[in-house]
């Protein structure tokens, strides 16, 4: 869990930058949040706890109990979906760095 959390709480700050109008501040949040996800949850998320329940775990408990494979399957999904989620991230990042900006679809303008 403090994999995830960790990127939460870079992007909430990100936003409430954007929403106090200092784009420079929500630029470098934003960016530090890209590079903590691709560390975090494409690197440290299957390296050490996927690695961990597919290889190690099997090793103290033998033979696995069923619901085990279960589990192995979501966290194998969840990852999968970290790689989606990640390239609407770079879709973002792309927009940014060529249009000068980009605007969150899902938000709603209070202007």
């Amino acid at each position: 869990m403090l994999l995830h959390d960790a990127n939460d709480v870079l992007m909430e700050a990100a936003k409430l930058a954007k929403y106090q109008k200092k784009d420079d501040l929500a630029t470098g949040l934003f960016a530090s949040f890209t590079v903590a996800w691709l560390l975090l949850r494409l690197i440290c998320y299957p390296l050490l706890v996927i690695r961990s329940t597919l290889f190690e775990f099997p090793k103290v408990i033998d033979p696995p109990l069923p619901v085990y494979y279960m589990f192995n399957a979501l966290l194998c999904m969840l990852l999968v979906l970290h790689v989606y989620w990640f390239s609407l991230i770079l879709r973002i990042v792309w927009l940014t760095v060529t249009t000068g900006g980009a605007h969150d679809v899902r938000e709603d303008d209070d202007d």
